[in-house]
């Protein structure tokens, strides 16, 4: 595609000949000439190619990445109990599937765009309890803008909220106590700031649930039974609770994930991830500092032939993004699956930039491809 047609296409403003034009162009020339190059290299296992990020700047694309996992969250407070393991959470009770998928589910079919807001720890958090209410049978419409113009973040955990960037943690909390609009009219002006939350969806602390921390590491918070509705509004759409799986461990993740159903998971994008248009990703793709910096829907998993499949395929994770459909395999991606992914791992040593909340720990360690495993987090409903 010659630049021309990529402004026609994409519907781009620029006046010709101005100096927002030349730079705009220079930016897509670069990259159509590095995806040139990335496809031409023999036995790559995913393809780049022209999308409408692709004349965004540096600073416009790492808008995009407006997840920051919490490193520790210091301001939920967890009670240690070492006995809180049932055979359903046990290693090797569960014979798993190879593949598995949860697509068919209409919450994953759909393809969010976040556009130039760092959103997407509200979209993957929207996206992945609306899948769990379809599960239960119940309504599924969850207003992401809500979630970014209301979700306090007092510890700047993940960013400094809204568009700044926050977590699943602190979206689930907030959902708990406040519940969430059906759709996201009332919070079209929600640009980011909570000043622009209505005051009949504010909270007055970001915390609705004690947490329980179980054997394997998982960290458990559910609304008690004799919850009222009238202070934990989140049961009236059949939200009870949340947990997050143990950090750096797989079978944990694949067991919910096949059991429960898609969950949100944090991942380590690189620069790969913006041209991504199909394949199966590498980890050259993936951050190479291993920060923490992006929100997406895991969803499943699966296997990629190669030949007649005699020779075996290559493994990947099937991940809901929110950067519309434009964006790689109409805005999923499959990401490689290591044969051990709790041994494939790194020092992410800038967690307050891209995983950590104020007054974190200085490095933290995260695996999986992308760093996927350190952040997975998974919502309860009832119907």
């Amino acid at each position: 595609m010659q630049f021309p047609e990529f402004v026609q296409k994409f519907g781009r403003a620029y006046a010709p000949g101005s100096e927002e034009h030349a730079m705009r162009e220079a930016l897509f020339l670069e990259r159509v000439e590095a995806h040139r190059t990335h496809n031409c290299e023999a036995g790559a296992t995913w393809t780049v190619g022209v999308n409408h990020l692709s004349d965004w700047t540096e600073g416009e694309l790492q808008g995009l990445l407006g997840h920051r996992s919490p490193a520790r969250r210091a301001q939920m407070p967890v009670i240690q109990l070492n006995m809180f393991r049932s055979l359903r959470d046990s290693p090797g009770a569960t014979t798993l599937p190879d593949e598995f998928s949860w697509s068919n589910l209409s919450s994953i079919q759909e393809t969010r765009d976040q556009g130039m807001c760092g959103s997407c720890w509200a979209m993957a958090s929207t996206t992945v309890m609306s899948a769990h209410a379809e599960l239960k049978g119940l309504p599924r419409e969850f207003s992401a803008n809500q979630l970014v113009a209301c979700t306090p973040n007092p510890n700047a955990c993940g960013g400094t909220g809204g568009c700044g960037g926050s977590t699943a943690e602190l979206a689930f909390e907030y959902v708990l106590r406040a519940g969430v609009a059906p759709g996201d009219a009332a919070f079209k002006e929600a640009g980011g700031g909570r000043e622009r939350c209505p005051e009949q969806s504010q909270v007055a602390t970001e915390k609705a649930t004690d947490g329980i921390v179980a054997a394997d590491g998982r960290e458990v918070h559910m609304l008690g039974e004799a919850t009222d509705q009238n202070t934990m509004i989140g049961r009236r759409i059949g939200m009870v609770g949340w947990t997050k799986l143990p950090e750096n461990k797989e079978l944990p993740i694949v067991q919910a994930l096949v059991e429960r159903g898609p969950m949100y998971i944090a991942v380590a994008a690189g620069g790969g991830w913006f041209g991504y248009s199909g394949g199966v990703m590498d980890p050259t793709g993936c951050d190479t500092h291993s920060v923490v910096n992006h929100a997406v829907t895991l969803y499943g998993y699966g296997v990629t032939r190669v030949g007649d499949g005699s020779s075996g395929g290559v493994k990947y994770w099937s991940i809901k993004n929110s950067w519309g459909r434009m964006w790689g395999e109409d805005g999923s991606l499959r990401l490689q699956r290591q044969d051990d992914e709790e041994g494939y791992c790194g020092w992410d040593h800038r967690p307050q930039e891209g995983s950590g909340c104020r007054g974190g720990p200085p490095q933290v360690w995260v695996c999986g491809s992308c760093g996927l495993l350190y952040d997975a987090v998974i919502p309860s409903f009832i119907a």
